[in-house]
């Protein structure tokens, strides 16, 4: 009896061992086809996001201000956390006439960490607020 079982149960072990190696193999595969279509697509967002940044800009450039907040709104939307986004936002409301819509825009800028716009010509670019307190307060 034990040596009718021995030589039948190494078939049946291999043949199990051999199932989970290829369910392995198989679900790695799946997994890189997964991981490659999410790089892909990821890639994808980011220049759609370029693109759209650049175009805003190009509209904020050209003094096409009511496109060009309709451009960052855009921008925004995609990306809630792109604090130049809504600073730029901003401006273009501004320069549309668009006061409430603009004073929202510059809230969320200072929200996420932005200077507040008054001050933000002093500093030269988009410095954090807390930089610009700490310079404020250093001053003579």
């Amino acid at each position: 009896l034990e040596a009718r079982s021995g030589p039948a149960i190494r078939p049946c072990i291999s043949s199990r061992v051999s199932n989970l190696l290829l369910a392995g193999a198989l679900a790695c595969a799946s997994m890189r086809t997964v991981a490659a279509q999410q790089d892909a697509s990821s890639r994808s967002a980011v220049v759609e996001a370029r693109s759209q940044i650049v175009r805003a800009d190009s509209l904020s450039q050209r003094g096409q201000w009511a496109e060009a907040g309709e451009a960052w709104r855009a921008v925004v939307t995609a990306n809630p956390y792109a604090a130049r986004g809504w600073y730029a936002l901003g401006l273009a409301e501004q320069n549309a006439g668009n006061v409430g819509a603009a004073i929202q825009a510059c809230e969320r800028y200072v929200d996420l960490g932005g200077a507040p716009p008054a001050e933000r010509r002093c500093f030269g670019g988009n410095a954090p607020a807390a930089q610009v307190d700490s310079a404020v307060l250093a001053a003579p």
